[in-house]
């Protein structure tokens, strides 16, 4: 059997870890997709696809990816089945995330100090010697 789902789309909101056990780290997300399609207003439809991430996936998405960023993720669909507190049967479908990629430039954080690095003048190339 294969479970393979691979999606781009943007970042809907920055990602906050949860701790998840005693060594584990996850976070939650959805990605904004766009159909491949317009609709007859001319529009892009758009799918809003919830993820997962666990331990070092979640903490590169809570470290560098901020909110409107493309990203490329692929992993497994999963889905959750439990009873409510008023007993009615719930289920969420997500995807778990396997590997996520930020596409394009990684942006700055605005809440963190933006460090300048000094500029150090181009080395100078050795000057060739003349035949």
């Amino acid at each position: 059997m294969l479970n393979n789902v691979c999606l781009c789309g943007r970042l809907v909101k920055d990602c906050q870890l949860e701790q998840a056990g005693a060594q584990s780290v996850k976070t939650r997300f959805t990605l904004a997709v766009n159909r491949d399609y317009k609709d007859r207003n001319g529009q892009t439809p758009c799918d809003f696809i919830d993820c997962e991430a666990w331990n070092a996936g979640a903490n590169f998405l809570e470290q560098y990816a901020r909110k409107g960023d493309m990203l490329s993720v692929s992993g497994s669909l999963r889905k959750d089945v439990w009873t409510g507190q008023d007993d009615e049967y719930k289920s969420r479908v997500y995807i778990n995330v396997n590997s996520v990629n930020i596409v394009g430039q990684v942006r700055e954080r605005e809440d963190e100090p933006e460090e300048t690095p000094e500029k150090k003048p181009a080395p100078k190339k050795p000057a060739r010697p003349r035949r």
